[in-house]
Order: C-alpha cells, then structure tokens, then sequence
C-alpha cells in the first residue's frame, strides 16, 4: 500500500470510528466492543451506579456492555443516544429484553451535541472514546450539565493526548485532550470534585496493530 493509499485508509477508518455504517458497520462495532472492553469496565465501575439510577451513554455503539449495568439493580434506567443508524439498530437488537421492559431506550441524534431530554434529567452520564468527534465541546459539556441532575456524575473515558496523536488514524478528524484541559472546559461550565485516573492497557489498535495504550477517566459532578 502506497502513501496515499494508506492516507485514504486511514481516513476511512476515522470515519467508520465516528459513525459505523454501510458494510463494515458491524464488524467496525465488534473491533471497538474488543479494544475498548477494558475501558468500558473501568467508566461502568467510575459510576458508582445505585438503585434507581438514571442513566444516560452518549455513544453507545453496539450495546454489548449494557447489560454490565442493567445487572447492578433491576430499578435502573439506562438511556442512550448515538448518531450511526447502525449501531443503533445493533444496540437494540442486543437489549431487546431490556427494550420491551422498558429499562433501556435508545435515540439517534445528529451529532451536534443537542440532547434531547428535560433539565435535571440523569443521576449519570457517561461516554467512552467519542469527546474526540464532538465538534463543539463547550456545547456539549453544557448539554451535558444542564439534563444532570444536582450533584449528577459525569465519567468520560478517553486515550490520552500524547499516545492518541500517535496513531496514525487520529489526524483525521480527531480533537484530541489532555485531562487539564478536559478540566478547564468542566470548571468553567460549572463542575466539580473533577478528578482525573490514568490507566494502561495491551490491546489491538483500531488500525489491527497491537498497542499499549494510554487512557484517562475524568470524573465531575454537577455542583
């Protein structure tokens, strides 16, 4: 594969990241459910989840997870939004059970960071590895802040900014943070108690290659 080739590779791969669709959509959806498993066990441990907990996921891909936190108490809600039709139409069909109960609800959105839910909505929300394709992260913080109830927990989960600039697929359309910067855009929005975990993991890189990552879960709550 020549330069330009692997350019194009790699900007494919961006977008498939950021919205799953067509063909690859599925098997897109699999790579990330493997690669980000350990990441999506810490985030779901960082909530500290409790009876009648109101639960929102921005970017839920295809919901194998779901279920991690459904089994914490049978009281829970979960919610979730996400802009790939596909994923979607895989999430629901993985928490089917959970759909007709009416414990897991799922809505596609545009992107933009509009979240279509009243004020004081959740008790938590959280997103793995999509603050990256946010195009505007004051709005989206501030979306954020204002569904979270009082003294609402915050978890984002993401690779750090020296490891992610390193793969090569993440010059393509990636914003990229540190945690003090991440913590800059929360303190002006208005939370608090924000704290910052580093965590190191081996696995395989979105591009297929074997990779020992760096990532931060970045914890606030809604003061």
């Amino acid at each position: 594969m020549n330069d330009k080739q692997n350019k194009n590779a790699m900007k494919e791969l961006a977008s498939q990241l950021r919205c799953p669709s067509g063909h690859q959509a599925e098997a897109i959806a699999d790579n990330m459910s493997v690669s980000n498993h350990t990441m999506i066990e810490e985030t779901i441990q960082a909530l500290t989840l409790e009876d009648k907990s109101i639960v929102l996921e921005i970017g839920f891909g295809n919901g194998q997870h779901i279920s991690q936190i459904l089994d914490v108490s049978s009281s829970i809600k979960y919610h979730g939004v996400e802009i790939s039709e596909a994923m979607l139409n895989l999430a629901i069909s993985n928490n089917q059970a959970a759909v007709n109960t009416h414990q897991a609800f799922f809505k596609k959105v545009e992107g933009n960071g509009l979240l279509p839910f009243s004020d004081n909505h959740f008790t938590h929300i959280f997103s793995v590895n999509t603050l990256y394709f946010w195009p505007d992260i004051e709005f989206s913080l501030r979306e954020i802040h204002r569904t979270l109830q009082e003294e609402g927990q915050l978890v984002l989960t993401f690779v750090e900014k020296e490891f992610g600039t390193k793969l090569p697929f993440t010059q393509h359309g990636f914003s990229l943070y540190t945690d003090d910067e991440l913590a800059e855009h929360l303190h002006e929005i208005g939370f608090e108690g924000i704290q910052s975990m580093t965590y190191t993991d081996d696995t395989i890189s979105k591009d297929g290659t074997p990779v020992k990552r760096t990532f931060l879960i970045v914890h606030a709550v809604k003061g």
